[in-house]
């Protein structure tokens, strides 16, 4: 039955579920800081859920929804870490039939934001999608959260549509920001 479905999800998809993205570590100087970018681990998740819960106070994802994303082959989350310790992270759900790359989470521990750290995760992320051909990348951001739209549309982001009602704890719509990958190396 298993095979069925893979064989399925390759014709349907073009690729096989049973690979995972993965992504390389790498260092990276920011503001001349060297800082690690590598792929988040189920280790990790307690830090992700603490980083969401002093931003946030009620965290929107919980550890099992990370744990959900970190075991589906079409997502990828990155942490910027130093000396082992997560400051920020970021992730992406890959859609291969639409050839998107939507961005699920980005957050940055209020100790650590305006250093850098997201922008690097986004470029790491966006050179992910790019060496997986597709086309766009995807987010909601909230209406009010100008810092972060500015963060992404420096990345080529651009507002198409608004959803309203979008976030649950307090009914905030939410802008959608489309970044076309085929522009920067596609």
């Amino acid at each position: 039955m298993l095979k069925k479905f893979n064989s399925w999800l390759k014709v349907y998809f073009g690729m096989q579920y049973e690979n995972h993205l993965r992504f390389t570590p790498q260092t990276v100087v920011v503001n001349q800081q060297p800082y690690l970018i590598s792929q988040v681990s189920e280790v990790e998740v307690p830090e992700l859920v603490e980083i969401e819960r002093v931003i946030y106070r009620i965290p929107p994802w919980d550890e099992a929804a990370f744990y959900y994303d970190l075991h589906r082959p079409n997502c990828l989350y990155l942490a910027v870490k130093d000396h082992d310790t997560v400051l920020a992270y970021a992730g992406m759900a890959v859609n291969y039939a639409a050839k998107d790359a939507h961005l699920t989470n980005v957050a940055t521990h209020p100790a650590f934001q305006q250093r850098g750290l997201a922008s690097a995760l986004l470029r790491s992320l966006m050179q992910v999608a790019i060496r997986q051909r597709l086309l766009t990348m995807s987010l909601e951001v909230r209406v009010s959260n100008l810092t972060a739209q500015h963060l992404y549309e420096h990345f080529g982001f651009k507002i198409q549509g608004t959803r309203h009602h979008y976030y649950i704890e307090d009914g905030e719509d939410a802008y959608t920001m489309v970044s076309d990958l085929k522009l920067k190396g596609n």
